[in-house]
């Protein structure tokens, strides 16, 4: 099951003419856009809330020695330098829980795929048995000497377990 508040995520990382950007957004609210170009600076923008309830969203420059210039935004406080930490730090926290939720996901989604094998193996298996008791003496008999419920049967559990994995 997905964590409350984490519904999507968001991250792109591309490469293009030596820049590089990356993005994330988070259903959260929080979101964080950052380009590199070709001398190292950033140029970023990043949104969140703080722990106050604050929307705050700040743009900002960072050089490659990482100098942080704060370019605009609203919310933030002092020189915003802070915020932008603070900022990144909950973006990353929002992609690690994203991450986590989308791999808890994938975990149930592969324990179903497990159980649905094993209940259509067990499906074949009943199959072959039935198979095997319709034409033998003593058996269930054949087609068109009243047999046709065991088919009826056949008809109905196949349904079912069709329909339950056509639910997933």
């Amino acid at each position: 099951m997905v964590p409350k508040g984490v519904l999507v995520a968001l991250l792109v990382v591309a490469a293009f003419n030596n820049q590089f950007t990356k993005a994330v957004a988070v259903s959260s609210g929080t979101a964080l856009s950052e380009s590199t170009g070709n001398d190292g600076t950033k140029t970023g923008e990043c949104a969140y809330s703080n722990s106050q309830g604050t929307h705050i969203q700040i743009r900002y420059t960072e050089s490659p020695s990482g100098e942080i210039t704060v370019t605009g935004g609203e919310g933030y406080s002092g020189d915003g330098k802070e915020d932008v930490r603070r900022c990144r730090q909950a973006a990353e926290e929002a992609q690690k829980e994203a991450e986590k939720a989308v791999e808890e996901h994938m975990k149930a989604i592969s324990d179903q795929d497990i159980d649905i094998r094993k209940q259509q193996e067990e499906i074949e298996k009943n199959m072959r048995d039935l198979e095997a008791q319709v034409g033998n003496p003593g058996g269930v008999g054949r087609v068109g000497d009243g047999s046709g419920r065991v088919l009826v049967a056949l008809a109905l559990v196949f349904s079912f377990w069709m329909a339950r994995l056509v639910s997933l």
